[in-house]
Order: C-alpha cells, then structure tokens, then sequence
C-alpha cells in the first residue's frame, strides 16, 4: 500500500517536469484529509445563492510568479488568500504594494520537508497552520526573489509574524458539493483547492481566452490554487493563479463545472476555507423594528441535533409559536454569530416553525432568531443553542423536518462515474416512529424502480453508483400512526451540478 499512496504521489503531485510551469501540491496521506476539522455549512436549501459572484480583483495582489519552485501552495494560501485576508481585516484596500502582500518564501520554507526546487511541494494543512500558529510577514520583509526564495527565515523574522496570524482555517465537509462553494465565496470567503489539473491546463492559460477551459480528463501535475468566484451562467468557477499576469486573462482562469468536478474528484483532490472575522464594506446586518404588543415569550425555541461522523453534527431549530401570534409572522432571520460561518445570517420563509439547519463540528451557545412580522415590526429571540438540543422530545412528529442530504464519492477505477448516497438528516429523533421509506428512481436506467429502506441505523440510506445525478428522486417515508409524507429530491441542485 505504501508503495501504490508512493506512486500516485509521484503522479499527481510532484511530475513538474511534465508541465510548463511548476506546481508544488502535495494531497495528504489516505484518508488524512477526511480527519481533519469541518467547516460550519447551512443547508443550501434555505438559502437563495445568487446566480453568479466574484470578489473583486481589487481585493487581492496582483497574481504573481511561483517560478520554477514547487511552491504553489504557499502562493495560494499565502501570496492570494492571507494578502486578502489581511488586507481586508484590517481595512487596508487593494493590497497591491509590498508591504501589504504576505510573504510566499516565509511560509514555503518552513514548511518544506525536501530539497527546495521545481519537485519539493508542500501540503495545504501545514501552511494554513503555520498562518495561524506562528503567523507571516509581508513580501517587503522577506521577498520571493532569486536571493530568498529558498531561505529559511531567521528567528527575527519568526518573532515578528505573530502580527499576522490567521483566526482559524477549516476543510469543506464536501469537495464536490459545488454549492458549497458557491456559499463561501458569495459570502466573500475563497476556497484554497488542491488537485491534480486538467488536461490541457497550463498550455490553454497562454491563449489568455475568457472562455471557460473545459476538459474530459485530468493530467499529471498536482496543483494548488485559489477560488475567487462563480457564474452558473457561464457553468464555471474563476480561480486566481500563481503562474504570473502573462498566464490567462491577467493571472486568473474561468474552469467550466465538468472539468471542476473531475479535477475535484481526482485523487488527493482538497479543498479549504478559513475563518471569516472580516467584511469587505458594508455588513449585511438585518434591521430591527422592535414591536411593542408582542414579546419574546411568545416564541419557545427548539431544537433536535445528530451525530453524522466524530466531531460531525447536523443541527436544527425551530420556534414554537403561540397560536395567536402565528398568523402574524412573516420569516425568521436566525443569527450565527461565529466567525467559521460563511453565512451569518439565514432567512426562513416556511411556517410554522420556520426551521433551519445546519452541520459543523458543534453547538453555539449564543444564538439569536429574529422574528419579522407581517406589519414590519420584529422580535428578538434570544437562546442557548446547546441547551435547546439537549431539551428535545423525542417521538415527536411536530417539530420534525426532512432535509435530504446528497453526496457523490469519485469511483477510483471508473473516470467520471460516482458513488452517490443519499440520507434523510432530521430523523434521528422520530426514526422509531417511522415504518419505512419508499424511494422512487424514476429513471429508465434503473431496472428496480422503487426501493424500500427499513433500517434506521444509517438516516434510511440509498444509494447507487453511476456518472449523473437524478432531479427528481422521489421520496415517501410512512409513519406508525398510518400517515405518510412525500417529497421530491433534487440531487442535482442539492449537489450544485
């Protein structure tokens, strides 16, 4: 096994010499990457994601050269993300002079484990850490230059980083759930990725086209870079490079969804967010119109909580409200005051309980739902996340939601072809109430159309394995009391595809 995790290495993350311009990314041992800490993530269903956006440019330095160092890595998540990051934290503007942009050399030699040079790379998890343990300095202080590109930086320069550290970086709970994505970075939040590249990739950057590159395989050449936007318009993500303003259209390139997704599902294909403790203008703070005839008693929160995996959770609330006052709500914006959530705020529109959801690696003791009424006034409810979900009621068929949950695994042996799983989170509470759930694959390519899950251990999983997702799995689950609930699912939007 060691010799074969050595050979996919060799092929995917340090074969710069069959490339024009180096790489550098290393994928983390198998089944490392899976280990690490989650990003806090709402269900994409509650959320309406605007059909296209891109951070400006302006907010990062102007797309630089890695040279012939297999130093991508640090390029990306220090040179684009942590200038940005920086520059946008402490209201710098565009960070386009020296002694705004973070320092590429201090973090690549550091982290580095082999000979500096074209084939010595380096993993994401490591520079984020570095960013947030020991910190950086800026290009002026130490410059990526012929002279400093390969130095180790001296305990002076070590001291002097902690005036830049990072709060907190996390994985994304899905590399190929492009919602996701699309979650960060319309909340101005990029995504560092690692994978191996499309073929054709570097030769199609000199055509400096704006037009997505497409591709139906992935090469040689494991690289890492930075996510800045999407456009389901044009069907792709744009992405900042580290190969200079001569590569693509002034150092970034559009990456049409197909070709995403195979470069996502290659092997040791990662990606990463980190906190967001910034703004970039002005905050989006929900406006409060305080009522005078209707206090916080009259709504009681809620809530029920799973266990997905180890330090894995999926979360919801809910608010009960008292039957004179029901028809008077409008929506619910529901609070989440904590830096690792892409999306503070989320509004639910759907009574009567106007749940909402979520899944990270844990409760938030703080949290706020502010009720909208049909007259404009608002309520502000204010309760201890934690202690709600410990208060559930189990059995209870009232205050229970179904939120599908969809992912695709790459199959190894079979290019472009997934396994597909499909779980019903928000059940966890009532499954002993529930006979059975009927699923209806209406599709001509399934020869059994209708599956019937009974076992309750795994959130009444199905699956199958296959290169498209379905846009209209049906789905009945039968209670014990005789009733029934049917829904439809789109694997397709949930997925983002």
């Amino acid at each position: 096994m060691k010799t074969l995790y050595t050979l996919l290495i060799l092929l995917c993350a340090f074969s710069s010499w069959s490339q024009e311009q180096a790489t550098g990314y290393t994928p983390m041992p198998n089944g490392e990457y899976e280990k690490l800490k989650i990003a806090f993530s709402s269900p994409f269903t509650e959320r309406n994601l605007p059909a296209s956006y891109v951070i400006p440019e302006s907010y990062f330095p102007n797309p630089g050269s890695q040279g012939q160092i297999g130093s991508c890595v640090a390029w990306s998540t220090t040179y684009a993300l942590a200038s940005f990051y920086f520059a946008a934290k402490n209201k710098w503007g565009s960070p386009k002079t020296t002694n705004m942009i973070m320092s590429p050399a201090f973090v690549y030699n550091q982290i580095r484990e082999c000979t500096c040079g074209p084939n010595c790379g380096t993993y994401v998890h490591d520079a984020l850490n570095l960013l947030k343990t020991k910190g950086v300095v800026t290009w002026q202080t130490m410059p990526y230059d012929n002279a400093n590109s390969c130095s180790v930086p001296s305990q002076e320069l070590v001291n002097q980083a902690s005036k830049y550290r990072i709060s907190g970086w996390n994985r994304l709970i899905n590399r190929l759930n492009f919602n996701e994505f699309k979650e960060h970075l319309s909340n101005d939040v990029p995504v560092v990725i690692g994978s191996c590249l499309g073929s054709g990739f570097s030769n199609y950057g000199y055509k400096k086209s704006a037009s997505p590159f497409s591709c139906t395989q992935v090469t040689s050449g494991g690289h890492a870079m930075l996510v800045v936007g999407y456009d389901d318009n044009k069907r792709a993500f744009k992405i900042m490079n580290s190969w200079g303003k001569d590569w693509g259209v002034n150092g970034y390139i559009w990456v049409d969804y197909d070709c995403f997704k195979l470069m996502m599902s290659s092997y040791g294909a990662e990606a990463y967010v980190i906190n967001k403790d910034y703004e970039l203008g002005n905050s989006d703070n929900p406006v409060e119109n305080p009522s005078s005839n209707i206090s916080a008693s009259s709504f009681t929160p809620y809530g029920h909580w799973e266990r997905i995996a180890t330090g894995h959770f999926y979360i919801d609330y809910g608010l009960n409200i008292a039957a004179n006052v029901q028809p008077l709500v409008d929506r619910v914006t529901y609070v989440y005051d904590h830096s690792a959530f892409p999306n503070k705020y989320i509004t639910v529109s759907s009574g009567p309980h106007y749940q909402t959801s979520y899944e990270g690696p844990y409760c938030l003791p703080n949290m706020q739902a502010i009720v909208y009424l049909k007259d404009g006034k608002s309520i502000k409810v204010e309760f201890n996340g934690c202690e709600t979900i410990n208060q559930v009621t189990r059995d209870d068929l009232s205050t229970f939601d179904i939120h599908p949950i969809v992912t695709a695994v790459p199959k190894t042996n079979q290019s472009g072809y997934y396994n597909f799983d499909i779980r019903l989170r928000g059940v966890e509470n009532v499954k002993d109430r529930i006979v059975k759930v009927v699923y209806d694959f209406n599709h001509p390519t399934f020869k059994n159309r209708y599956i019937t899950v009974t076992d309750k251990t795994n959130s009444f999983r199905v699956g199958y394995d296959g290169w498209g997702c379905l846009r209209g799995l049906g789905a009945t689950v039968y209670f014990d009391d005789n009733t029934s609930k049917t829904f439809s699912i789109n694997m397709c939007d949930i997925l983002g595809w």
